[in-house]
């Protein structure tokens, strides 16, 4: 069991963590560009590691269904080997084919572009909003969804551009949070607050291509 940090943290790093990590980031909005700039270039160094200090942990027993039956709800570890083996399949037959077809407005194109929309907007959307596209770019996009179901899941593993930026801002969350615990009079709002509002910016460009598809896929149903 890990004992409670007397800040109350609810990460602590890893012992391996590099000490001078946290001079790289910070939660201001500012210096996103600056940090990913930064771990862009140790993308391929071991990833920092966390781990949730177990006192915060919280257990509820089941009433409603037996201890036996709660195993039949759960997907056993070899089902996610085999969910993990056939996505990956499926990507590499997507890159295999873009790289003889790759056209402008190809699948892996037109997912790049939309994703590139999504990190120039610096707006946050409401919930049931969705940023605006180029009107050929929001054809394609909408295109493409409509003729590929089963390729929903998929656009990480297929457009390289989403899966790095992804890859970074991964690295760029653990960082500021560490950082914010380890000085959290860096800002004048509670930690948790200002965990959350760093958090919702840097992961602000995957959210807003969630909602362009999930809306595209809303209209692809109807």
């Amino acid at each position: 069991m890990i004992p409670p940090r007397p800040n109350g943290s609810m990460i602590t790093p890893m012992p391996h963590r590099d000490a001078d990590a946290s001079n790289s980031s910070t939660y201001e909005t500012s210096t996103f560009s600056k940090k990913r700039t930064a771990l862009t270039a140790e993308i391929d160094a071991p990833a920092p590691a966390v781990r949730f200090d177990e006192y915060a942990s919280v257990s509820y027993r089941n009433h409603q269904i037996c201890q036996e039956d709660c195993a039949e709800l759960w997907y056993a570890k070899e089902d996610y080997q085999r969910f993990k083996k056939s996505h990956t399949g499926n990507a590499k037959d997507i890159i295999r084919v873009e790289s003889k077809y790759r056209g402008p407005n190809s699948y892996i194109n037109v997912l790049t572009r939309v994703f590139d929309a999504c990190i120039n907007n610096n707006t946050e959307q409401d919930d049931d909003a969705v940023i605006s596209l180029a009107s050929q770019d929001a054809r394609n996009f909408q295109k493409w969804v409509s003729v590929t179901e089963s390729r929903v899941g998929l656009e990480r593993l297929a457009a390289r551009k989403i899966r790095m930026d992804k890859a970074v801002r991964r690295k760029e969350i653990v960082f500021t949070v560490l950082d914010l615990q380890e000085d959290p009079s860096i800002s004048t709002e509670p930690l948790e607050v200002t965990i959350a509002k760093a958090a919702c910016e840097i992961s602000r460009p995957s959210r807003n291509f969630a909602a362009l598809l999930a809306h595209a896929q809303q209209q692809a149903s109807r």
